[in-house]
């Protein structure tokens, strides 16, 4: 009876198998070939992080909050972006905000609260739930965009759609994590970084597309001059390996990167309009500077500075 059970059983199953894969019902040919297409490879993607960002959002609700640790991000950025959401909306923001620490100037906050899309974000989503929550929700969803990005690099350079979806899925769970462990404004890099890579690409596809750089300097000035240089370094770094992969030059011959005038063309000239969006966005680079290099704020350590000014 037990091998007619089983018989019966395997019968019934490839029956079903042969039906599954002879089936045309769109849903059923996506689930047979979830990666056949770049879109679907996106697709596919999307479903599976969204769904784990879904379960995280609905477990961490339930168990009263997103964070249990008493760190500098949750006394620090979490208070500072609710005043500032608080202070827009009832009309009491002022050039110079007396709650951050001693009091600085508000242009100088962009270290803690990034002027960019993600902050308008969190604004329009603090008006349907409590303004954590929101700010919050938006750290889980940056490394996703970013993950995007990186995926149209990859598909820009025809790597396979297995490879992208499971790079992808890599780089999206390290900055996902990242938005559990860390400041929330170290996790925009995740998007900042292959927003540089992709506009790297472009550039040295299409001179004309020169006008990128100088924008991108200056957004990432916005969302925070402190990582600014982290990520100008991370651009130049990026844009060299590209000149050497793309044949724009050689380490040594006739094309050699010591004398190849296209080589020291894309450069210079990407280190002069990163200057120029350096320039764009000094309204908030300098006062954040400032702030840094003359320290108003008290310190419990000294440190190291090329400035030095008397402690206020």
């Amino acid at each position: 009876k037990r091998k007619q059970v089983m018989k019966k059983f395997k019968s019934y199953f490839k029956k079903l198998k042969n039906k599954f894969l002879e089936s045309d019902n769109p849903f059923l040919v996506y689930i047979k070939h979830p990666l056949e297409t770049r879109k679907k490879t996106v697709i596919s993607f999307l479903i599976v992080v969204l769904t784990v960002v879904l379960i995280v959002l609905i477990n961490c609700i339930y168990r009263g909050g997103f964070y249990n640790y008493n760190t500098d991000d949750i006394m620090q950025n979490y208070p500072f972006m609710h005043s500032f959401i608080d202070d827009l909306k009832n009309g009491r923001l002022h050039l110079f905000d007396r709650s951050m620490l001693v009091g600085q100037s508000q242009f100088a906050n962009a270290f803690y609260i990034p002027i960019d899309i993600f902050t308008v974000g969190v604004i329009i989503l603090s008006t349907f739930m409590q303004a954590e929550v929101a700010y919050s929700f938006v750290n889980m969803l940056t490394p996703i965009f970013g993950a995007l990005i990186l995926m149209k690099i990859f598909f820009n350079k025809n790597y396979k759609n297995k490879t992208v979806f499971i790079g992808a899925l890599i780089f999206v769970y390290g900055g996902m994590s990242q938005a559990y462990m860390v400041w929330p404004t170290f996790n925009e890099l995740s998007f900042y970084a292959p927003l540089g890579m992709l506009i790297v690409e472009k550039f040295l596809k299409d001179k004309n597309k020169w006008y990128l750089i100088p924008l991108y300097a200056f957004a990432v000035v916005l969302y925070n001059f402190y990582f600014a240089y982290m990520l100008f370094a991370f651009f130049m770094i990026y844009m060299l390996i590209m000149l050497f992969v793309n044949n724009k030059a050689d380490f040594f011959g006739k094309r050699g990167f010591y004398r190849n005038g296209e080589f020291w063309f894309y450069l210079i000239s990407s280190l002069s309009l990163i200057v120029l969006g350096l320039g764009m966005g000094m309204t908030i680079f300098l006062p954040g500077f400032l702030y840094q290099i003359i320290e108003t704020a008290p310190k419990h350590v000294d440190t190291f500075s090329l400035f030095k000014f008397p402690r206020t």
